[in-house]
């Protein structure tokens, strides 16, 4: 499960570091920001996202242990990434949502979502920290009843405060999709 997340969050700063070389003043504020989020952590995250390390380093060619990966062995907890690294991603996400760039995360299919994704994004929506953030995620609700963990987890957020907006979406009608496909 967090070769999952940790691929995905890859692939996001991949993109963001493409984007960024062209903005040099901003990709330093968001690395500001992302440095004061998780400080002294940023080893253990910078050693399992290749491109936040990548965002993080460029313009350090000439001083390339400040910001080694020592320290952290990823190994250690194979499909379970701690409540450290939990934590660390929560700050994050909270570095990288911000007024002048609010953030986004799409997430589908949660009806499979394992514990640890589950945990991840009650800890994101519950952090009073986090703010200019937008969670939106889909599932089939014919195959999430009440024992299901998702709905245990939606409970939980809502239980702390957050508000949860449940929109439930129909089946698309054969000649919609066949409209959208033909396009």
């Amino acid at each position: 499960p967090d070769v999952v997340l940790t691929a995905a969050l890859d692939t996001f700063f991949g993109i963001l570091f493409d984007k960024s070389r062209d903005n040099p003043k901003q990709m330093m504020l968001l690395r500001w920001r992302i440095h004061d989020a998780i400080g002294s952590g940023s080893d253990a995250l910078l050693n399992i996202i290749p491109n936040l390390q990548k965002l993080m380093t460029m313009g350090d060619e000439h001083n390339p242990s400040s910001h080694s990966t020592r320290g952290y062995n990823t190994s250690k907890r194979r499909g379970d990434i701690g409540i450290r690294m939990k934590y660390l991603l929560v700050k994050l996400i909270g570095a990288l949502s911000h007024r002048s760039h609010p953030l986004v995360l799409f997430l589908d299919d949660l009806q499979w979502a394992d514990a640890m994704t589950l945990d991840v994004i009650r800890m994101i929506m519950t952090d009073p920290d986090i703010e200019h953030f937008l969670f939106i995620g889909c599932y089939r609700d014919s195959e999430v009843g009440l024992a299901h963990p998702l709905t245990s987890s939606l409970n939980d957020i809502q239980n702390q405060g957050t508000n949860v907006i449940t929109i439930k979406l129909g089946q698309i009608e054969k000649e919609c999709v066949n409209s959208l496909v033909s396009d």
